[in-house]
């Protein structure tokens, strides 16, 4: 089951609700971890796809055997970097002071 979750962090998403996110400040933090892995990692694919259509070979971007793949890198890094905004926002959002605070 964690090998789920790690191959596929946004399960973490739906298997931890939002209340108990609040109260895990650390869950939030790995959240937006992987969400920033993922991220440097379509970047890199995408920045390979533009390097090679600046460079002449417009294969990755109009191929239809190998051009989808490019549009999944793109769509991965975009889903991923407001994912990882969110997660980072709700990180920094203070916390409820509690009734026992004085």
């Amino acid at each position: 089951m964690a090998t789920a979750f790690i191959a596929n962090p946004l399960h973490w998403t739906f298997a931890v609700s939002k209340q108990r996110r609040q109260e895990m400040v650390l869950l939030n933090c790995v959240l937006c971890g992987l969400m920033g892995a993922i991220t440097v990692m379509s970047s890199k694919g995408v920045s390979t796809a533009l390097n090679q259509l600046f460079s002449g070979n417009t294969g990755m971007f109009v191929r239809s055997d190998i051009c989808w793949l490019t549009y999944i890198l793109i769509i991965a890094a975009v889903g991923s970097i407001v994912l990882q905004m969110k997660y980072l926002n709700e990180v920094l959002t203070p916390l409820k002071p509690s009734a026992h605070s004085g």
